[in-house]
């Protein structure tokens, strides 16, 4: 918050302790400190009773920081006990305009509205106000759902429901106000606040170090204070209503001794010596080291009991380790104790104290586990984490907050009591339709949205907030409503694009139909309005959608019998055939023709059909001759167009194909034609009548002379 020097005041349940730091080349320096003990009764388990009595203390804490520095001290960094924090889990949803792309504006009024439910649910039990009982101290994202689904940012995103999830945490509004009414009784005022336990994890497990799983435990004389780090962040906090005072008690109902001498025995226990001391009644005493153990041994299990079970519930199982601050983790036994309970190895539950902080020098004798929450609120403050009550004007009404590195005016209006509703201005203009069966509440979008000026300026909900700002949230004009259409239901960039068919741009949209009947993308939706929306994904889709057959089809009469063909359409895309099933991108050039059935692809069998022999190595295609199809009475070519009702006739007789066909297309060798031969088909004997098929194979082999032919046959033979 600021590199001058900074007065940290720790304000315990036993003790107050007071140092000036300030910044050095190393890191921080401490230029003067104090602890002095808290007047009888003055706070009990963190929390202050007596204000004045506390008061009393914190001024001679200044007076001598003070004189020992020679500077006047008017403000101070403070701390708040772990006890009083309030954690809760609450989430938002928002209707959206489909046309409207989500404003980080947007986003910060959902998180805030979590926020508010946060707070609700907080109080409701008590039947108290949450604005009034408590005050945030900050919140962060669980997660964010755009239209059911997970996503990691809203911002720029469109859709029908925005959600989110957020843990907000609280601090009762009496630990603030009484910390602020005892500085102020000791003429200070309020610097920043932060927690105890964010204060001394600063200093001890600092954000480097977050990314392991440990746990901090601050265990003064009320109370022990958890904090648990994983992730990079301090994902838990906790306290256990259990600490030095309970060991206290029980050392003095053992000895007979009032709380100051049973504290003072406490402190002074050492293995191998003795402490003296009277009872109540006069008696004096001798106690062992050993005789002080045994007193204590059963609260200590107790505190190491509630303290493991606590620290395993808020981490889900045990932490890879735990380190122990504050006065009361010097208690004899109880690091070995916790270990034990949380079954880890024993260099990994470990005390710490002032030697554990290697960059903050200056005043040496300040030291002990007991003075790491007092370094940490100033090592805090000079960060910059740390919170500042500021007041600002909302609408005309003073309100307060506390002041984060991150609050912003959105911040201000949740405190206030304003909603997400305020903010974006619904005001209850939403219709009510089903899209593809699912019922959704869209909302309308108002001529003018709700504005915030900050200062006389117009500002942003997500805007940094100042002290004594002045800001005004004025509504939205309820007028000139906008209509939602249909085009404002889809992804325009995704679902409506241009391809060219057979050279011609068509717009390709989604088919939408409301209430069952087909309407444009400009529709205007009304309340009650049930709309199915089919996107045109496929260039078979597209076909369809223009009214082009997928398939051409040619019934017609075949001697008197109806015959029915059908051919697929041709398409292609680049020249190159493709499937029906080609899915659509845009740009896309499309080409389609319609197929062509001649009698070439009715004639049934041979008859219509050439076919292909080898002759003496030659490949020869076979026509078929005469034949006569006619086609409504009238001759007609093989490559005739057949259409719809045409009525064909042929002769069924005498069109297969034999050898003596071949000598129409192929002109054997002299010798055979002047003196014959042999006829092989597929390397058999054959004669002129044999029939023919398509791909057989044909020798025609002239007679030979004596030798030839007796040769040739006898290799026939074999």
């Amino acid at each position: 918050m600021s590199d001058a020097r900074v007065f940290a005041l720790d304000i315990g349940t036993h003790k107050i302790a007071g140092l000036l730091m300030s910044r050095s080349t190393q890191g921080y320096v401490i230029e003067h400190a104090i602890m002095l003990d808290q007047l009888p009764q003055a706070m009990r388990d963190g929390q202050i009773h007596q204000i004045a009595s506390v008061a009393q203390v914190v001024r001679e804490v200044k007076t001598y920081l003070e004189r020992a520095s020679g500077t006047t001290l008017e403000e101070a960094a403070v701390a708040a006990a772990g006890r009083a924090l309030e954690t809760r889990r609450a989430k938002a949803a928002r209707a959206l305009h489909p046309a409207e792309p989500l404003s980080s504006d947007d986003v910060k009024s959902l998180e805030l509205q979590a926020v508010a439910y946060a707070m609700d649910e907080l109080t409701t039990s008590a039947g108290q106000g949450a604005l009034e009982s408590y005050l945030c101290v900050g919140y962060s994202v669980v997660q964010y759902w755009l239209d059911g689904a997970p996503i990691g940012s809203l911002v720029g995103h469109r859709g029908l429901q925005a959600e989110v999830e957020v843990i907000a945490t609280f601090l009762p509004r009496v630990v603030v106000d009484s910390l602020t009414m005892a500085l102020e009784m000791a003429d200070l005022r309020m610097a920043s606040i932060t927690l105890e336990p964010i204060a001394a994890m600063h200093v001890i497990v600092p954000p480097t170090m977050r990314m392991l799983n440990i746990a901090l435990v601050d265990i003064g004389a009320g109370t022990s204070d958890i904090a648990i780090a994983a992730d990079n962040t301090i994902k838990a906090y906790g306290m256990v209503a259990s600490a030095g005072d309970e060991i206290t008690e029980q050392i003095a109902h053992t000895f007979l001794l009032d709380l100051t001498t049973a504290e003072t025995v406490k402190q002074q226990a050492v293995p191998e010596t003795s402490v003296e001391c009277h009872d109540v009644f006069g008696n004096a005493l001798s106690l062992t080291y050993d005789d002080i153990l045994a007193a204590m041994l059963p609260h200590t299990e107790l505190l190491a009991d509630e303290i493991a079970s606590h620290i395993t519930l808020l981490n889900d199982g045990p932490p890879k380790g735990v380190l122990l601050v504050g006065g009361g983790s010097q208690t004899p036994k109880l690091a070995e104790l916790i270990r034990e309970r949380l079954q880890l190895p024993p260099n990994l539950v470990r005390m710490r104290d002032r030697t554990s902080i290697a960059n903050v020098t200056g005043c040496p004798e300040f030291t002990g586990p007991q003075v790491i929450t007092p370094i940490g609120i100033g090592c805090s403050y000079l960060d910059g984490i740390t919170m500042q009550l500021i007041s600002v004007t909302v609408n005309g009404r003073r309100i307060q907050l506390l002041k984060m590195p991150g609050s912003t005016v959105g911040d201000a209006l949740i405190q206030a009591g304003y909603t997400q509703e305020d903010f974006v201005g619904a005001d209850g203009h939403y219709i009510n339709v089903k899209i593809g069966g699912r019922s959704l509440e869209l909302p309308r979008i108002q001529g003018t949205s709700a504005r915030v000026m900050v200062n006389g300026h117009i500002s942003e909900l997500s805007a940094p907030i100042s002290d004594n700002a002045v800001i005004e949230l004025l509504p939205a004009d309820p007028q000139n409503l906008a209509p939602i259409r249909l085009a404002d239901l889809l992804d325009s960039d995704a679902a409506c694009f241009t391809v060219h068919l057979n050279g011609e741009p068509i717009n390709v949209e989604p088919i939408t139909s409301v209430n069952g009947e087909r309407q444009s993308m400009d529709y205007e939706l009304n309340d009650g309005d049930d709309v199915e929306v089919i996107a045109i994904k496929t260039i078979g889709e597209l076909l369809e959608d223009q009214n082009i057959e997928l398939y051409y089809q040619v019934s017609y009469l075949l001697n008197g019998e109806a015959r029915t063909v059908s051919q697929p359409l041709k398409v292609m895309v680049a020249g190159q055939p493709v499937s029906q099933h080609t899915e659509l991108i845009p740009n896309m050039a499309i080409d389609y023709e319609v197929p062509r059935i001649s009698l070439h692809d009715i004639l049934p069998g041979n008859l219509a059909k050439p076919i292909s022999v080898t002759v003496n190595g030659q490949l020869v295609t076979l026509e078929p001759e005469g034949i006569k199809a006619q086609v409504n009475g009238q001759p007609q070519p093989l490559d005739y167009t057949v259409h719809n009702g045409d009525q064909i006739t042929y002769d069924e007789k005498g069109y297969s194909f034999i050898v003596t066909d071949v000598f129409r297309f192929y002109e054997p060798d002299p010798q055979f034609t002047a003196s014959g031969g042999q006829i092989l088909v597929n390397n058999q004997i054959a004669g002129f009548t044999t029939p023919l098929k398509d791909g057989d194979v044909i020798e025609l082999i002239p007679q030979p002379g004596n030798h030839a032919v007796q040769r040739r046959s006898l290799l026939q033979l074999d």
